[in-house]
């Protein structure tokens, strides 16, 4: 487009304003700003699928854990949407898995046996990655029993994700473990503020 531009303008024998330059320029720079906005947020998009794939692989982990180990077994997200030292190691994580020797569902330093947690450059998952208050663990945990069930059933069990307005939802489907995880589309109603629900437009990733 921008070379049609040039190339009527010379053909014209008038030669080239400064306007015409100025024109140019401001849609060389418009055309720029676009690219470089969709290139940054696939970034981020692919930062919330890495999370997003992380944290399935750890759900199915710990179940397994539980199963080997014959005790339950813990994974604790977060208190609030951002990274903290859960298992007062010094590193920040946004989630921690256990074995719940002592079966009370919290982690006891003393009793319980660590199996993922963070460490030095690794907050599991990126720092600029928040997990929504609309998260729909109670009490932000998911608890599986020696034989891989989950305690307190399956029913309406979300992971919500975010990066500024894009947001990944991981759904426990079964007792077992069965995951899936979705797309949001609609910003979860276009508010970085905005707490997401299962009722916001969703697509199931692959």
């Amino acid at each position: 487009m921008v070379n049609t531009f040039l190339n009527k303008m010379v053909q014209n024998n008038k030669g080239i304003t400064l306007m015409e330059v100025l024109i140019v320029l401001l849609i060389i720079i418009l055309l720029a700003a676009a690219s470089g906005a969709t290139f940054y947020s696939s970034i981020q998009l692919q930062k919330l699928k890495n999370c997003a794939n992380k944290i399935m692989s750890d759900i199915q982990y710990i179940r397994t854990v539980a199963q080997n180990g014959g005790s339950r077994a813990v994974l604790q997200l977060t208190s609030n949407i951002y990274s903290e030292d859960i298992d007062g190691d010094g590193y920040k994580e946004y989630y921690i898995a256990f074995l719940d020797n002592n079966k009370n569902g919290s982690y006891d330093a003393s009793i319980d046996t660590i199996k993922i947690h963070g460490s030095q450059n690794n907050a599991l998952c990126s720092n600029n990655i928040q997990v929504d208050p609309g998260t729909s663990l109670n009490p932000r945990k998911i608890i599986f029993d020696p034989l891989g069930f989950l305690k307190l059933g399956a029913g309406n069990r979300n992971i919500f994700l975010k990066i500024g307005k894009q947001a990944i939802r991981i759904e426990i489907v079964s007792l077992t473990g069965m995951l899936r995880y979705y797309l949001n589309r609609n910003n979860c109603n276009d508010d970085n503020n905005s707490t997401c629900s299962i009722n916001d437009e969703w697509t199931e990733l692959k």
